[in-house]
């Protein structure tokens, strides 16, 4: 189903559209709003496994919040992480593909979110570098129920090492005015990508760097055309990703931008959409 469509959406054709693999992003989409995996997608994501359709993430998170998810979704092969940086999997130390922030690039960036008091993470391959902040507190109180190999390491800030790769830096600022100002700041470096991916997050990469860049590199792993993949999405990191997927579907609870970029509306992600749309589109 789609609800709420911002623009005229094509009707579905499953005699045309032979679906061979299926993208998902994480928050606000495939997660609830516990950041949880709903048991109706998990059911779905079986379901069209055992009819030979691969499943996979697209997301921003780093490796070392994907451990958990990894395992529970069962992910085996090379899956697209911070934003588009990275192509790997938390279990294999050899990336399939990764791009990283310039040593100069990083200590700018911090320096512009201290000058702020804006929170920060540092996204690396073995840890999450950041100081005390609520986020922080967030992720340890949400992965205390994981096995102890899937917790995230999360390390200070004063214990970062510059020489390490940086897939991503990511800012946290809540008050408006301040994010705008860091918005901008950061976005008027043409030599990074920078975007949204949740309210009050500005997420930053190295340049060229996009889910739908490195979606094109996973479709030739898997031997696949776009025409042959579904991709969800809710945000405005997922944006370039549905506008290249003819079949991408953006959730209602989506930004505007995301809204307008995909083909088809599903359900919210606190009403497992991801699911509610495979179930209805996707059959034998």
């Amino acid at each position: 189903m789609w609800v709420g469509a911002p623009k005229e959406r094509p009707l579905w054709n499953k005699e045309v559209f032979m679906i061979k693999l299926v993208v998902s992003d994480m928050d606000g989409t495939l997660l609830d709003k516990e950041e949880k995996i709903p048991a109706e997608n998990l059911e779905a994501i079986k379901r069209i496994r055992d009819m030979g359709i691969t499943f996979t993430v697209a997301t921003g998170r780093s490796e070392q919040m994907m451990k958990h998810y990894a395992n529970q979704l069962d992910l085996k092969d090379p899956f697209i992480m911070c934003n588009g940086a990275l192509i790997g999997h938390p279990e294999i130390e050899d990336n399939y593909f990764n791009s990283h922030l310039s040593k100069e690039q990083v200590k700018k960036i911090i320096e512009v979110a201290n000058s702020y008091n804006t929170d920060f993470f540092i996204f690396t391959k073995h840890a999450l570098y950041t100081d005390e902040n609520p986020r922080k507190d967030l992720i340890i109180e949400r992965s205390k129920d994981y096995n102890l190999e899937h917790v995230p390491t999360l390390k200070f800030i004063k214990e970062f090492d510059y020489d390490l790769p940086v897939y991503k830096l990511l800012l946290i600022e809540r008050k408006k005015e301040v994010y705008e100002k860091l918005y901008k700041i950061i976005g008027d470096d043409k030599t990074l990508n920078v975007c949204t991916s949740q309210s009050g997050f500005v997420d930053i990469n190295p340049m060229g760097n996009t889910k739908a860049t490195a979606l094109e590199k996973l479709m030739d792993y898997y031997g696949v055309t776009k025409d042959e993949v579904v991709c969800f999405g809710d945000q405005d990191n997922d944006m370039e990703m549905l506008e290249l997927i003819p079949n991408s579907v953006c959730m209602e609870n989506g930004s505007l931008a995301a809204k307008e970029a995909a083909n088809y509306i599903t359900k919210k992600n606190t009403e497992a959409g991801v699911a509610a749309w495979l179930n209805e589109h996707i059959k034998k």
